[in-house]
C-alpha cells in the first residue's frame, strides 16, 4: 500500500481517505510525533473527523514483568463512522490470532482507503519478504 504516512490529515480534508490510524505503547505516555492528536482534535471539535480511541492488552513482556499494552487513536470522516467499528473489530481479530494474517490486512488496508491494488501490492511485497 502506498504509505499515507504524514499526509493523512490532508486526504482525509480532501475527502480522499476515509479513517487514519495511529498507535504507540499505551505506557509511554503521549508523544505527537507518533499520534499528532492535537493536530487531529481541531477537526473533531468541529465536527469534521471523528475520534475513537482503544487500548489493547497484549502478550506478557518479560523484559517489563507485565503485559503490553498498545493504545490505538482512530478518526474518520464524518459519515464513515461504521469504520471506526470495523477497525476496532479487526484490531482484536488481529491480536486474537497472533500473526500476519491476509485476510485481515486486506480488510485494515480497505477500511483505510486503500485501493484494491495498493493492497495487492503491499501484501505481494511482504509474502516475498520486502519490506514496506
Amino acid at each position: 500500500m502506498a504509505s499515507h504516512t504524514g499526509k493523512e490529515l490532508r486526504l482525509m480534508l480532501a475527502n480522499k481517505k476515509p479513517l487514519s490510524m495511529f498507535y504507540n505503547d499505551a505506557d509511554v505516555g503521549h508523544t505527537e510525533a507518533i499520534i499528532p492528536e492535537n493536530e487531529f482534535d481541531k477537526h473533531v471539535k468541529v465536527g469534521t473527523l471523528i475520534k475513537a480511541e482503544k487500548i489493547f492488552d497484549l502478550a506478557y513482556d518479560p523484559r517489563l514483568g507485565r503485559n503490553r499494552r498498545m493504545r490505538y487513536v482512530l478518526y474518520c470522516l464524518k459519515g464513515q463512522e461504521w469504520r471506526l467499528e470495523a477497525m476496532l473489530l479487526t484490531l482484536k481479530a488481529m491480536l486474537i490470532v497472533g500473526k500476519y494474517d491476509e485476510g485481515i490486512e486486506r480488510i485494515r488496508g480497505s477500511l483505510l482507503g486503500y485501493t484494491d491494488e495498493e493492497i495487492d501490492k503491499h501484501i505481494s511485497a511482504r509474502i516475498s519478504g520486502a519490506t514496506r
